[in-house]
């Protein structure tokens, strides 16, 4: 130890002593010079009283006596917090830690004016030294494409450039249906919603799916519809109502058909094979670069297992 951190060990007012717990613990058992608990409870004592407003004095002049009879749990808290935040910075810089995650404090010993004391755990960055870090050998799976991996793409394709176009029958899943609904429960007076939404989808509850799939285009009826417990609104969770529907609309999904001018439409490409190829390509393209990272974490895994350290809880919740 040099002259001068001899004398910064004499001077400073934080009696630290360090445990190595195991590879990422820190025990710091920490303990504060009484001038130091004194000096820093006079000091928040006094921003406090900068702050505090009561009947018959001024802002900012109340008696030190007066703020110490009101505040001085909260001034015992405000001291302990500070002197335990500037031990730890003090640890961490002048013990060179890297910490992760956030200190643990407990057995605090605190009276004021007296030697306060504490313990800090605290996990840091273990040291790796790596035994091994080469000849390892992992297999790297063949990526191939199936037509019906192609078909699959072309179909999702297909779906997102769909039409929506009006059709005359009953509703069926899937469908758009524009719909307007009125509690009976709000008398005649009630006022008429309308939604329009993707039967299929979850937009409504079950109940009313039902209901909108008896009704043809055009045509209106009364139901009975039961709100779940766990429903958004809370004045409709776990309630039964009566419901009028009416069914103004059903548009259905029209699916482009394969054909070269799809394909055209779609892309930069003359014909449909064109588009298949290059589908075709683009998924052999990822599986490929998928299959490289498989090998990465693979042989990341072998390295680690080779070179097996402690990892400190906080790194793996």
């Amino acid at each position: 130890m040099s002259a001068a951190d001899s004398q910064a060990a004499a001077t400073d007012p934080f009696d630290v002593a360090i445990k190595q717990e195991n590879d990422y613990l820190r025990r710091l058992d920490v303990s504060v010079d009484p001038a130091q608990v004194a000096a820093t409870r006079r000091r928040e004592a006094a921003k406090l009283r900068k702050t505090t407003r009561i009947k018959g004095f001024r802002k900012g002049k109340v008696p030190v006596r007066i703020v110490e009879e009101r505040y001085g749990p909260l001034i015992d808290e405000r001291t302990v917090d500070a002197l335990v935040n500037r031990a730890f910075r003090n640890a961490v810089q002048r013990h060179d830690l890297s910490t992760i995650g956030e200190p643990v404090v407990s057995e605090l010993d605190y009276q004021p004016g007296e030697r306060l004391s504490f313990r800090i755990d605290v996990e840091v960055m273990p040291a790796i030294e790596l035994a091994r870090t080469g000849g390892f050998r992992v297999k790297r799976r063949e990526v191939a494409v199936e037509d019906a991996d192609v078909d699959e793409v072309i179909e999702n394709i297909r779906k997102e450039n769909a039409v929506l176009q009006p059709v005359d029958r009953a509703p069926q899943s899937g469908d758009v249906v524009a719909v307007a609904i009125r509690e009976h429960e709000g008398g005649d007076g009630a006022a008429e919603k309308p939604y329009r939404f993707e039967l299929g989808a979850g937009y409504a509850i079950p109940d009313v799916e039902d209901a909108i799939l008896a009704l043809a285009p055009g045509e209106e009826g009364t139901f009975t519809v039961s709100y779940p417990d766990d429903f958004g609104a809370e004045e409709l969770a776990g309630t039964t109502r009566s419901l009028q529907i009416r069914l103004d609309e059903v548009r259905a999904s029209e699916l482009p058909d394969l054909t070269d001018d799809f394909a055209s439409e779609i892309g930069n490409f003359e014909t449909l094979a064109e588009l298949r190829e290059a589908v075709e390509k683009e998924l052999l393209a990822r599986g490929e670069r998928q299959a490289d990272e498989e090998v990465g974490e693979r042989l990341l895994d072998a390295v680690i297992e080779a070179n097996a350290f402690e990892v400190p809880p906080s790194l793996t919740s």
